[in-house]
């Protein structure tokens, strides 16, 4: 299932059929997609499962398909605004040979992916993935204000938005603004939504912004810092 489909694109801001088809807005919510999973997500390459708790040993003994990555809820990789087994890579390394392994199911929420086949205990098991930054994961109604505000810009219309009334998803709501159109209304909405999903993600993940430069990030727990 999508983030948002053009009917909700339009329920959401106003934008019409004549402003642009379904096939164009479809076209226009995928790179839409892919530019907010760009905020929302963070990428880890080659990941070695390790012990996290009783419930999730991650072993490898020839007979277990199961295992589980550190960070999660698992994101949409591959910005189909979907997150399935296409999300997640997963390679078995034996000696200097790598070969992909199939995925036959994942449960998003928990991290966890199932393998077909079991890796036999020569193996290592690689996992290439994405996870959500949102406590939310997939289901964050942010994401899909984000990719509508963000296409209905794309679109760039010269549509009088004074018509569109108050709207609300879940708690999150949005105003009118009489009298402003196009692109700089829509992009507005966009970054208001942008800026609500950057403060849940600093609450997310325990930070601080730096009070000398607002773009360093200080993590709380290790003193640590990342660029934004």
């Amino acid at each position: 299932m999508v983030y948002i489909t053009p009917a909700e694109v339009r329920t959401i801001t106003g934008i019409t059929s004549t402003e642009s088809d379904d096939t164009a807005l479809t076209s226009i919510i995928t790179y839409a997609t892919a530019q907010v999973n760009g905020v929302i997500t963070a990428y880890v390459e080659n990941e070695i499962p390790q012990y996290i708790n009783a419930y999730k040993e991650n072993e490898i003994n020839g007979v277990d398909k199961i295992f589980y990555v550190s960070h999660y809820p698992l994101a949409d990789f591959d910005d189909d605004g979907d997150v399935d087994t296409s999300d997640v890579k997963v390679y078995l390394i034996e000696d200097d040979t790598r070969t992909a392994a199939t995925v036959s199911s994942i449960d998003a929420i928990d991290g966890k992916i199932v393998l077909t086949t079991a890796p036999t205990t020569v193996q290592d098991v690689w996992i290439t993935y994405k996870y959500y930054l949102l406590k939310d994961g997939s289901s964050s109604g942010l994401i899909k204000l984000a990719v509508a505000w963000l296409s209905a810009s794309i679109v760039q219309s010269k549509v009088d938005v004074s018509f569109i009334g108050n709207i609300k998803l879940g708690e999150f709501g949005v105003g009118n603004r009489t009298g402003k159109t196009g692109y700089t209304y829509y992009k507005e909405r966009y970054n208001e939504i942008l800026d609500l999903i950057n403060r849940e993600i600093i609450e997310v993940m325990n930070l601080d912004i730096s009070t000398e430069n607002p773009d360093i990030l200080y993590t709380k727990e290790k003193g640590s810092t990342r660029f934004g």
